[in-house]
């Protein structure tokens, strides 16, 4: 119930604060989170990690709503990270989890596209009379992770 949205949403209202005017750049936000970089405001770096605090109740709030509605975390063998905010909720999963090996695929903002790509190839497959294929693509997981 709870994302990297809102993750961006309690930063951009502390920038606000801090800066004295609207902060509404959430895609430059996103980016610095996820690339560990400074904004760039009015041609200045900009730290945002101080904000990381922010972020860490929304992570834990959104791994306990998943935990709660998968049920029984015994019965699974793996955990698998994947998607834009990966980075932002390892820490919130491995404390959840903490019998589990987390592994990230690679790239991971790509993973849902991925998925659905190779979805779309297998639905179509037997009407082209062709197995799926992820030719183009790069590997989806990181050398070692079973996914």
């Amino acid at each position: 119930n709870r994302g990297v949205h809102n993750m961006l949403m309690t930063i951009a209202e502390e920038i606000s604060l801090d800066i004295g005017e609207p902060f509404r750049d959430m895609e430059a936000l996103d980016h610095a989170l996820r690339k560990q970089r400074p904004l760039r405001l009015w041609g200045k770096p900009y730290l945002v990690e101080k904000y990381r605090p922010l972020t860490e109740p929304i992570a834990y709030d959104a791994v306990q709503s998943m935990l709660a509605s998968i049920g029984h975390k015994e019965r699974f063998e793996f955990v698998v990270v994947a998607g834009g905010g990966s980075q932002l909720f390892k820490k919130a999963i491995h404390e959840a989890l903490p019998l589990y090996r987390l592994d990230e695929v690679s790239e991971p903002m790509y993973a849902n596209v991925r998925g659905y790509q190779i979805a779309g190839q297998a639905k179509l497959a037997p009407k082209a009379g062709a197995a799926p294929t992820m030719e183009g693509t790069s590997p989806s997981t990181e050398p070692g992770v079973v996914a």
